[in-house]
C-alpha cells in the first residue's frame, strides 16, 4: 500500500491525549518516564506502550524505565518499540521475511547497487545509494518530495530494482516469502492490523514521526 498519507487523516480525541511541549534537553522523556511509573501503579506492564521511531530511542525508555521501578524485567515491557517492531509484533510476520544486512549483500551483487544500512537511522554512515533509499522511504511516508540534489535516473533504476528484490523474496522451505521493510511494516499494519492491547500508551519525540507513523499511532492507540 503506497497511498498517500495527508495531514486530515490524522485525528485523536483529544480529551485522552496529552502533549509535551519543550526545547530539546528541557526533561520531556523524563516527564514522560515520570507518567510510565505512575501507571505502573495502576496498570499491568503489558498494558501500557512507550514508543518511538528509533531503537536507540526505545531503549533509553526502556532503560529509565527499569531504572524508576526496579521491581520490573526488560521482558516486561513488551510493547516498548519502534513503531515498525510494534507492528511487527501484531502482525505475526515471520523474521525470515524482513530483510537483512545478508540479504541486501546478495541484492549489491545481483544489482550492482551499493545497499550498506538495514536500518537507515544513521546519516552519515549511509552510501549514496542508501540516501535515495531513505528518500524513497520518506516520500512513502508522506514527506513532501524534494526535487534537490539527487540523481534521478538513478533513484528511479534503485527504486524499481528494490521493489522487485523484495516481490522476488526468499526460499523458505518450499514456500516464497516476500521480502518486507521497516516500511512495509506500517503499510501492512495499516491494511490489517487493529488496536493494540494496552490502555495507555507513550509517543517520544512525537515531533519528527511522518504523516504515515502518525496514522499507524492512530490505528494502533
Amino acid at each position: 500500500m503506497n497511498r498517500r498519507v495527508k495531514p486530515g487523516d490524522i485525528t485523536f480525541n483529544t480529551n485522552d491525549v496529552e502533549v509535551y511541549l519543550a526545547a530539546a534537553g528541557a526533561g520531556k522523556t523524563t516527564a514522560l518516564m515520570k507518567e510510565v511509573s505512575k501507571l505502573l501503579e495502576v496498570y499491568r506492564p503489558e498494558e501500557i506502550a512507550f514508543v518511538t521511531y528509533t531503537r536507540k530511542g526505545v531503549a533509553n525508555g526502556i532503560e529509565r524505565a527499569l531504572l524508576a521501578n526496579p521491581h520490573l524485567q526488560a521482558d516486561d515491557l513488551i510493547h516498548f518499540k519502534t513503531l515498525h517492531a510494534l507492528c511487527f509484533r501484531e502482525l505475526a510476520l515471520a523474521r525470515t521475511s524482513i530483510i537483512t544486512a545478508k540479504d541486501l549483500a546478495h541484492f549489491n551483487k545481483v544489482s550492482g547497487l551499493g545497499f550498506k544500512l538495514t536500518m537507515r537511522e544513521a546519516f552519515e554512515q549511509q552510501t549514496d545509494d542508501d540516501r535515495l533509499l531513505t528518500r524513497y522511504d520518506m516520500l512513502r511516508s508522506g514527506s513532501p518530495e524534494d526535487d534537490n540534489g539527487y540523481d534521478a535516473e538513478r533513484y528511479n533504476l534503485l527504486t524499481s530494482a528494490y521493489e522487485a528484490f523484495k516481490e522476488a523474496g526468499a526460499l523458505v522451505g518450499d514456500t516464497v516469502v516476500r521480502f518486507v521493510d521497516f516500511h512495509d511494516c506500517l503499510t501492512l499494519f495499516l491494511e490489517r492490523g487493529k488496536p493494540v492491547n494496552v490502555k495507555a500508551a507513550f509517543i517520544d519525540e512525537a515531533q519528527d514521526l511522518t504523516l504515515l507513523q502518525w496514522q499507524v499511532c492512530q490505528t494502533a492507540f
